[in-house]
């Protein structure tokens, strides 16, 4: 994610803001399709946070192993708190092996693929190019077969829903302005932007009020241009 913002200043009460606000749908929403993902799989986690994802993760599914990106050190201190004490309380089971990169997707080490991706929270924080852009290189370290699992908020299709959600929407990038230095304004359509870089939606299952949406992306069954580009080189 950008350098431009960061989560440092709200990081010790993230979670209880998280929880009051939406009444534990974000946990929900996260640990929703988690099961879902093959054993022994690269996993990619980018915006991971305070490391609650790790352990909700690790209760469901043995990855091989798990790439940990996140900007605020803040945050990450907290991932890495978690994850200590998780394994000395389960010192008897085999966990796979994290590593943690304080940054962003842009430096992940671009000659690992892996199996899977997770974005939760962190896709609404960009908008137009620089959104697609990342997703662009977020698609380039995935594999052929890859799943990505995204977790946001996005408006529901329902006129009534909409019509709290944006202006609740407005509020959250306002709120977000002042603690984090966000400037988005808006919530992105993330269909769309997921197209533009060949994946489309295979599952969804959506909380508080079709606010929250936890999705599960695959590549589009076409060729792509980038796969069409290289064949033909």
């Amino acid at each position: 994610m950008s350098r431009d913002f960061s989560f440092d200043r709200i990081a010790p009460v993230y979670d209880k803001l998280s929880y009051l606000a939406f009444r534990g749908s974000v946990t929900r929403a996260q640990r929703y399709f988690l099961s879902t993902i093959p054993p022994q799989s690269n996993v990619l986690i980018v915006g991971g946070g305070n490391g609650d994802i790790l352990i909700d993760l690790l209760e469901r599914v043995v990855p091989a192993h798990i790439t940990y990106v996140e900007a605020s050190v803040a945050m990450m201190h907290r991932a890495k708190r978690k994850i200590t004490g998780y394994r000395q309380t389960n010192s008897n089971l085999s966990l796979p092996t994290i590593t943690f990169i304080q940054g962003t997707e842009r430096d992940v080490d671009s000659t690992k693929m892996y199996q899977v991706a997770i974005t939760n929270f962190v896709l609404d924080m960009y908008q137009g190019s620089s959104l697609d852009g990342m997703m662009q290189r977020i698609d380039s370290l995935l594999s052929e077969d890859a799943v990505w699992l995204f977790t946001d908020f996005r408006y529901s299709s329902r006129l009534m829903n909409r019509i709290w959600q944006k202006p609740l929407a407005q509020f959250m990038y306002i709120f977000f302005h002042f603690t984090a230095n966000i400037s988005v304004q808006a919530l992105p359509n993330y269909d769309s932007h997921f197209r533009k870089v060949g994946w489309d939606e295979k599952q969804h299952q959506s909380f508080f009020g079709d606010f929250i949406s936890s999705n599960i992306y695959t590549r589009t069954k076409q060729i792509s241009q980038r796969d069409f580009s290289s064949k033909n080189r």
